[in-house]
Formats: C-alpha cells, structure tokens, sequence
C-alpha cells in the first residue's frame, strides 16, 4: 500500500487515468502495438499498451505491470554504452515512451543498422535488422 494525497493506494490499482497525459508521439506508438511507459508519482511504474482494435477508447487500453526496466536492460547489456551518458539517457527516455530507435552497432565493416523497441511482454528489447527480423542480444 502506498499514501498519497491522504489517500491509501493499493498496489494493483493505477492513481491516475493515463489517458489524459498521452503525446501525440506516445499515441501513434501504441497505435502501432508498441507500449509506453509510465512511473507515476506513488507506487510502482507500468506500462500502458493498446489491443489492436480500429478505434482506442480509454477503456480500452491495457495497464500492466511487470518488472522489465528499458534501463537496466540496457546496463545489463551494453547496449547504446557507445551513446555517451546524455545519448544513452536520450535512448532510454524514446524507448520507454515507446519509439522504436534505429542505431548502428559495430565498428568498420562490421557495422550493421538495427531498430530497437521496448517489449514489456517478453521482457526484453527487440533488436532488429533493417527488414524487421530480430536479432539475438545477449543479456
């Protein structure tokens, strides 16, 4: 249980209507099944998804928690460490608000383009290639 405002909180209930606060970048992110995440003043963060339907009411969003962090997933892995810090906190900010990044990993001829984007559901980031298949990343 969490205190806010003078009012008790349950861990399985979500304080606020995350609707109200999407961007119109967040918007087409779900909108292309991507999840966006939320940490809200009080109680643990969550992530705000979409089911594939033509027209989103608010009732339709799914809210879900898990225990999948874009940023120690990225420390975990070394992903984006070539960033710099105000890169990689950049990276990490996109992801969360669901984009799908494109980056260059590897050096010299070894240097391939992938697109990456958060998956709350399989707990990861998708790593992909230019044609949208996913590439394995060691965790």
């Amino acid at each position: 249980m969490h205190l806010a405002g003078g009012i008790l909180y349950s861990e399985y209930v979500f304080p606020h209507e995350p609707w109200a606060v999407i961007r119109l970048d967040e918007a087409v992110n779900l909108m292309q099944g991507r999840y966006v995440y939320r940490k809200p003043e009080v109680g643990p963060g969550y992530w705000i998804g979409l089911p594939k339907v033509r027209c989103g009411t608010p009732g339709e969003f799914r809210l879900m928690r898990t225990d999948f962090n874009v940023r120690e997933y990225l420390a975990e892995t070394g992903l984006g460490g070539w960033l710099g810090l105000n890169g990689w906190v950049k990276l990490a900010g996109e992801l969360e608000r669901g984009h799908q990044c494109g980056l260059a990993i590897g050096a010299g001829l070894g240097m391939r383009a992938v697109k990456m984007e958060a998956d709350p559901v399989g707990q990861k980031l998708k790593v992909m290639d230019t044609r949208g298949r996913e590439v394995g990343v060691k965790r």
